[in-house]
């Protein structure tokens, strides 16, 4: 059902990606409501907060492994915008 959504809103407004806000303060957060949007799709990501400034992401909390620290890195990199990614991103004990 979510990939049909996501399918339907990308031919709705294209391949170039939403269109950001002229205003900074306000396209940081569409940018960051973008980024949370794709990882919260993901169980792995739940515990992930995103925030944005000047067009760096910011990613904070907790993963489980290396592999889903990168994946977060790289789910944010493909969001329209973006022009860094900082990840603070720590491993959960085990």
């Amino acid at each position: 059902m979510r990939v049909a959504v996501v399918l339907l809103l990308a031919v709705a407004i294209g391949c170039a990606g939403p269109k950001r806000s002229e205003d900074p303060k306000i396209r940081d957060e569409e940018i960051a409501r973008d980024v949370l949007w794709e990882l919260h799709g993901n169980e792995r990501f739940a515990e992930v907060r995103v925030t944005c400034k000047e067009g760096v992401v910011f990613l904070d909390g907790v993963v489980t492994s290396e592999t889903d620290r990168e994946g977060a890195r790289r789910v944010a990199w493909g969001v329209s915008g973006v022009q860094e990614v900082q990840s603070r991103l720590r491993l959960r004990s085990r």
